[in-house]
Protein backbone atom coordinates (compact mmCIF):
# COMPACT_ATOMS: atom_id res chain seq x y z
CA UNK A 1 0.00 0.00 0.00
CA UNK A 2 1.43 3.28 -1.13
CA UNK A 3 1.96 6.03 1.48
CA UNK A 4 -0.76 8.16 0.01
CA UNK A 5 -3.27 5.31 0.15
CA UNK A 6 -2.06 4.93 3.98
CA UNK A 7 -2.66 8.92 4.60
CA UNK A 8 -6.45 8.28 3.02
CA UNK A 9 -7.33 5.84 5.49
CA UNK A 10 -5.71 7.39 8.57
CA UNK A 11 -7.32 10.65 7.41
CA UNK A 12 -10.83 8.33 6.90
CA UNK A 13 -10.54 7.04 10.84
CA UNK A 14 -9.15 10.30 12.09
CA UNK A 15 -12.84 11.84 11.04
CA UNK A 16 -14.85 8.63 11.57
CA UNK A 17 -16.10 9.02 8.06
CA UNK A 18 -18.29 5.96 7.19
CA UNK A 19 -20.05 5.48 3.08
CA UNK A 20 -23.50 6.40 2.86
CA UNK A 21 -26.05 4.09 2.23
CA UNK A 22 -27.19 3.08 -1.31
CA UNK A 23 -30.91 4.30 -0.22
CA UNK A 24 -29.19 8.26 0.16
CA UNK A 25 -28.45 8.61 -3.13
CA UNK A 26 -31.21 6.65 -4.89
CA UNK A 27 -33.52 9.21 -2.62
CA UNK A 28 -31.35 12.58 -3.54
CA UNK A 29 -32.04 11.79 -7.07
CA UNK A 30 -36.09 10.84 -6.84
CA UNK A 31 -36.19 14.15 -5.22
CA UNK A 32 -34.41 16.07 -7.63
CA UNK A 33 -36.00 14.27 -10.54
CA UNK A 34 -39.74 15.09 -8.76
CA UNK A 35 -38.89 18.71 -8.34
CA UNK A 36 -37.92 19.06 -12.11
CA UNK A 37 -40.50 16.72 -12.84
CA UNK A 38 -43.22 19.44 -11.31
CA UNK A 39 -41.44 22.46 -12.28
CA UNK A 40 -41.49 21.69 -15.71
CA UNK A 41 -45.07 20.80 -15.28
CA UNK A 42 -45.93 24.10 -13.90
CA UNK A 43 -43.57 25.72 -16.21
CA UNK A 44 -45.34 24.23 -19.21
CA UNK A 45 -49.00 24.82 -17.46
CA UNK A 46 -48.42 28.52 -17.14
CA UNK A 47 -46.97 28.83 -20.45
CA UNK A 48 -49.90 27.13 -22.40
CA UNK A 49 -52.32 29.19 -20.26
CA UNK A 50 -50.94 32.38 -21.01
CA UNK A 51 -50.91 31.03 -24.75
CA UNK A 52 -54.61 30.68 -23.77
CA UNK A 53 -55.11 33.78 -22.25
CA UNK A 54 -53.37 35.66 -25.49
CA UNK A 55 -55.71 33.89 -27.97
CA UNK A 56 -59.34 34.62 -25.64
CA UNK A 57 -58.76 38.13 -24.30
CA UNK A 58 -57.49 38.98 -28.23
CA UNK A 59 -61.27 38.84 -28.71
CA UNK A 60 -62.29 40.54 -25.85
CA UNK A 61 -59.71 43.56 -27.13
CA UNK A 62 -61.34 43.33 -30.76
CA UNK A 63 -64.34 44.48 -29.14
CA UNK A 64 -62.94 46.84 -26.81
CA UNK A 65 -64.05 45.89 -23.28
CA UNK A 66 -61.84 48.19 -21.42
CA UNK A 67 -63.16 46.36 -18.10
CA UNK A 68 -61.26 43.26 -18.41
CA UNK A 69 -57.71 43.24 -17.29
CA UNK A 70 -56.20 41.51 -19.62
CA UNK A 71 -52.59 42.78 -18.89
CA UNK A 72 -52.94 42.34 -15.41
CA UNK A 73 -53.79 38.51 -16.08
CA UNK A 74 -51.40 37.24 -18.85
CA UNK A 75 -48.68 39.38 -16.48
CA UNK A 76 -49.72 37.00 -13.44
CA UNK A 77 -49.43 33.96 -15.54
CA UNK A 78 -45.94 34.89 -16.62
CA UNK A 79 -44.67 35.58 -13.32
CA UNK A 80 -45.86 32.05 -12.37
CA UNK A 81 -44.02 31.27 -15.77
CA UNK A 82 -40.90 32.73 -14.61
CA UNK A 83 -40.96 31.41 -11.05
CA UNK A 84 -41.85 27.22 -12.45
CA UNK A 85 -39.15 28.01 -14.81
CA UNK A 86 -36.38 29.50 -12.05
CA UNK A 87 -37.20 26.39 -9.92
CA UNK A 88 -36.72 24.36 -13.06
CA UNK A 89 -33.48 25.38 -13.70
CA UNK A 90 -31.83 25.02 -10.74
CA UNK A 91 -33.40 21.85 -10.21
CA UNK A 92 -31.54 20.99 -13.47
CA UNK A 93 -28.32 22.94 -12.83
CA UNK A 94 -28.52 20.72 -9.14
CA UNK A 95 -29.06 17.41 -10.78
CA UNK A 96 -26.44 18.06 -13.62
CA UNK A 97 -23.60 19.36 -11.37
CA UNK A 98 -23.54 16.44 -9.59
CA UNK A 99 -23.25 13.69 -12.36
CA UNK A 100 -19.45 12.99 -13.95
CA UNK A 101 -19.90 15.01 -16.83
CA UNK A 102 -21.83 17.94 -15.73
CA UNK A 103 -19.24 20.64 -16.02
CA UNK A 104 -19.83 20.08 -19.89
CA UNK A 105 -22.89 21.82 -19.44
CA UNK A 106 -23.09 25.55 -19.26
CA UNK A 107 -25.68 27.69 -17.64
CA UNK A 108 -26.80 29.53 -20.25
CA UNK A 109 -27.22 26.27 -22.12
CA UNK A 110 -29.50 24.57 -19.02
CA UNK A 111 -31.56 28.32 -19.29
CA UNK A 112 -32.27 28.07 -23.16
CA UNK A 113 -32.82 24.38 -23.05
CA UNK A 114 -35.37 24.79 -19.79
CA UNK A 115 -37.34 27.69 -21.56
CA UNK A 116 -37.25 25.95 -24.72
CA UNK A 117 -38.60 22.67 -22.95
CA UNK A 118 -41.61 24.45 -21.44
CA UNK A 119 -42.73 27.04 -23.95
CA UNK A 120 -42.67 23.67 -26.37
CA UNK A 121 -44.55 21.63 -23.85
CA UNK A 122 -46.53 24.56 -23.43
CA UNK A 123 -47.81 24.93 -26.79
CA UNK A 124 -48.55 21.54 -27.38
CA UNK A 125 -50.58 21.63 -24.47
CA UNK A 126 -52.96 24.47 -25.88
CA UNK A 127 -52.99 23.33 -29.27
CA UNK A 128 -54.29 19.52 -27.44
CA UNK A 129 -56.64 21.98 -25.48
CA UNK A 130 -55.53 20.97 -22.43
CA UNK A 131 -54.98 24.73 -21.79
CA UNK A 132 -58.59 25.03 -22.39
CA UNK A 133 -59.36 22.23 -19.75
CA UNK A 134 -57.26 23.69 -17.22
CA UNK A 135 -58.81 27.18 -17.97
CA UNK A 136 -62.21 25.48 -17.18
CA UNK A 137 -61.37 23.69 -14.03
CA UNK A 138 -59.82 26.63 -12.32
CA UNK A 139 -62.67 29.00 -13.09
CA UNK A 140 -64.63 26.61 -11.65
CA UNK A 141 -62.88 25.87 -8.64
CA UNK A 142 -60.53 28.91 -8.03
CA UNK A 143 -62.42 31.86 -7.33
CA UNK A 144 -59.31 34.41 -7.20
CA UNK A 145 -59.01 33.13 -10.64
CA UNK A 146 -62.55 33.25 -12.06
CA UNK A 147 -62.89 36.61 -10.87
CA UNK A 148 -60.23 37.89 -13.14
CA UNK A 149 -59.98 35.26 -16.02
CA UNK A 150 -64.06 34.30 -16.62
CA UNK A 151 -64.88 35.34 -20.23
CA UNK A 152 -68.50 35.75 -20.03
CA UNK A 153 -68.87 36.01 -23.99
CA UNK A 154 -68.05 32.17 -23.95
CA UNK A 155 -70.88 31.71 -22.09
CA UNK A 156 -73.25 33.20 -24.50
CA UNK A 157 -72.02 31.89 -27.47
CA UNK A 158 -73.46 28.28 -27.40
CA UNK A 159 -76.78 28.42 -29.57
CA UNK A 160 -77.12 24.73 -28.86
CA UNK A 161 -77.87 24.71 -26.18
CA UNK A 162 -80.19 28.18 -25.85
CA UNK A 163 -77.85 30.53 -24.95
CA UNK A 164 -77.22 33.44 -27.92
CA UNK A 165 -75.47 36.66 -27.16
CA UNK A 166 -74.36 39.77 -29.47
CA UNK A 167 -74.52 42.30 -31.04
CA UNK A 168 -77.92 43.82 -32.37
CA UNK A 169 -77.95 44.76 -36.08
CA UNK A 170 -81.14 45.49 -37.02
CA UNK A 171 -84.72 45.17 -35.42
CA UNK A 172 -88.17 44.13 -37.74
CA UNK A 173 -90.47 45.85 -35.40
CA UNK A 174 -91.40 43.46 -32.50
CA UNK A 175 -91.30 40.24 -34.81
CA UNK A 176 -87.55 39.62 -35.04
CA UNK A 177 -83.89 41.33 -35.02
CA UNK A 178 -80.78 40.57 -36.86
CA UNK A 179 -77.92 39.31 -34.50
CA UNK A 180 -74.23 39.41 -34.82
CA UNK A 181 -73.15 36.96 -32.22
CA UNK A 182 -69.68 36.77 -30.05
CA UNK A 183 -67.78 34.78 -32.73
CA UNK A 184 -69.16 36.98 -35.91
CA UNK A 185 -71.91 35.08 -36.98
CA UNK A 186 -75.08 36.09 -38.22
CA UNK A 187 -78.71 35.14 -36.81
CA UNK A 188 -82.31 36.00 -37.26
CA UNK A 189 -84.05 36.07 -34.33
CA UNK A 190 -87.88 35.06 -33.90
CA UNK A 191 -88.72 37.37 -30.26
CA UNK A 192 -92.37 37.46 -31.28
CA UNK A 193 -93.18 36.01 -27.80
CA UNK A 194 -89.99 36.69 -26.33
CA UNK A 195 -89.57 38.79 -22.61
CA UNK A 196 -87.68 41.86 -23.16
CA UNK A 197 -85.73 43.22 -20.58
CA UNK A 198 -83.29 45.53 -21.74
CA UNK A 199 -81.82 49.01 -20.54
CA UNK A 200 -82.49 50.50 -23.94
CA UNK A 201 -84.90 50.21 -26.97
CA UNK A 202 -83.72 47.43 -29.37
CA UNK A 203 -82.58 49.58 -31.85
CA UNK A 204 -80.20 51.21 -29.48
CA UNK A 205 -78.63 48.57 -27.59
CA UNK A 206 -75.45 47.24 -28.11
CA UNK A 207 -75.11 43.94 -26.73
CA UNK A 208 -77.65 41.55 -25.53
CA UNK A 209 -78.28 37.88 -23.99
CA UNK A 210 -80.56 35.89 -25.02
CA UNK A 211 -82.38 32.67 -24.12
CA UNK A 212 -84.07 30.20 -26.17
CA UNK A 213 -84.06 27.27 -28.91
CA UNK A 214 -81.94 27.04 -32.09
CA UNK A 215 -84.48 26.52 -34.82
CA UNK A 216 -82.36 25.89 -37.84
CA UNK A 217 -78.87 26.83 -38.93
CA UNK A 218 -79.12 30.48 -38.65
CA UNK A 219 -82.36 30.79 -36.96
CA UNK A 220 -83.14 31.61 -33.38
CA UNK A 221 -86.20 31.79 -31.21
CA UNK A 222 -86.27 33.61 -28.28
CA UNK A 223 -87.62 33.51 -24.95
CA UNK A 224 -85.88 36.29 -22.98
CA UNK A 225 -83.56 39.52 -24.31
CA UNK A 226 -81.78 40.97 -22.07
CA UNK A 227 -78.84 43.59 -22.06
CA UNK A 228 -75.29 41.89 -22.16
CA UNK A 229 -73.68 42.82 -18.85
Amino acid sequence: MSEFENRVLKEIERRALVPRPKMYFLTRRSAFLALAAASIAFASLSSALAFFALEEFSEVAKRGDTDMPVAEIIGTLLAVWLISLTLLILATVYGIRRTRRGYRYRFAGVIGASMAASVGLGALLHVTTVSERVNRYLTAHVPAYAKYAYLPYKGWNRPNNGYLGGAVLSVDNDHSLRLKDFSGREWTVDITVATIDTKDPLNDEDDVAIRGKKTAASEFKADSVESFD
